[in-house]
């Protein structure tokens, strides 16, 4: 059992986020789409030095995140907008914002008290020397992926694939693409080894057995693969910001994604994160 967790806090105040572990991201934020997250995030840090990064009013896709759309920067009228995130080791058992937290890193961007006129997207980080902490992820040793055409034609017949199995409600192969990040994430959070593949084919046999249970089909004109982790992982993202494979919505329209970052281990395209 962990003792402790690396736990992310962030949160956008009057303006859209996006925030970033070591080139990952994580998550966006902003008034349509809740301001705050926190959640434990330790198979997100490496050894040694660690960046937490927030990209400020980034652009309108996740292709143009960094860049702005079609690499025009955008300039706009903010006052007392503001983005923050902290990273902070939580023990067992406690609850964010009780106390209990170390704080290991954090950022923050404040707009000027004044109104003025800022160029967006802005970005901000910080940069932490964390110490041993998991030993060597296998995406870090792997190489520059890039989305090249051969890239996306092999990251598209893959996709092709897992969601044709995960339509029959099968989850072999996507457990068996998964294999390095569940191996990962069972030593980061000190898992009972298989405890959590065995969930999620718990969790696809009970909503396969649903009549709504389906996946929706793919549309290769709303993907928006990026780049990220040093151009090591390409993540499976469309242009609305939401993962490529989705669920159809349950009885309740909530919807499943799996969110999955590629990156080539062994010379094949393993989902790492």
């Amino acid at each position: 059992m962990a003792e402790s967790y690396l736990v992310l806090e962030c949160a956008a105040e009057g303006c859209v986020a996006e925030f970033y572990l070591n080139d990952i991201p994580v998550i966006i934020r902003g008034p349509e789409i809740g301001r705050f997250f926190c959640g434990p995030m330790d198979d997100h840090f490496v050894d040694g030095v660690n960046e937490l990064a927030i990209v400020v009013n980034p652009g309108p896709t996740p292709g143009e995140a960094l860049t702005g759309a079609e690499r025009n920067r955008d300039w706009r009228n903010v006052d007392k907008e503001r983005a923050w995130a902290k990273v902070s080791r939580y023990p067992v058992g406690a609850t964010v914002g009780d106390g209990q937290g170390i704080e290991m890193m954090a950022v923050e961007w404040q707009a000027p008290s004044r109104r003025t006129t800022c160029v967006f997207p802005q970005i901000c980080s910080t940069v932490v020397d964390l110490g041993p902490l998991y030993g060597r992820w296998r995406w870090q040793d792997s190489p520059v992926l890039g989305t090249g055409a051969d890239v996306q034609a092999e990251i598209d017949a893959l996709m092709q694939a897992l969601h044709a199995s995960l339509q029959r409600g099968e989850v072999d192969l996507f457990l068996a693409l998964s294999r390095h990040r569940l191996t990962e994430g069972e030593k980061a959070y000190q898992l009972i080894p298989g405890e959590k593949q065995q969930m999620i084919r718990d969790v696809m046999a009970e909503e396969t057995a649903q009549d709504w249970w389906g996946m929706e089909a793919l549309d290769p004109s709303r993907y928006d693969l990026r780049c990220c982790a040093g151009d090591r992982m390409v993540e499976l993202i469309a242009k609305d910001w939401l993962p490529i494979l989705r669920e159809k919505p349950d009885d309740e329209d909530g919807i499943g994604y799996y969110k999955c970052f590629l990156a080539r281990i062994d010379g094949e395209l393993q989902i790492v994160r």
